[in-house]
């Protein structure tokens, strides 16, 4: 799944990169309407962080 600190660099066919979070909430939104349909996303995973630092 998706964690804290992952970006979505891709989803329903559209680049993420550089979109304001209304953009990029508007894609999701529409994506959520397709029923029956498979979204793809392409998601860049971050590390885990250390906490024991």
């Amino acid at each position: 799944g998706i964690h804290v600190g992952d970006e979505i660099l891709m989803a329903d066919n559209v680049k993420f990169t550089g979109l304001t979070l209304i953009q990029a909430e508007n894609i999701l939104d529409r994506g959520e309407r397709k029923l029956n349909q498979t979204i793809v996303f392409i998601i860049a995973v971050a590390p885990p962080k250390s906490y024991d630092e």
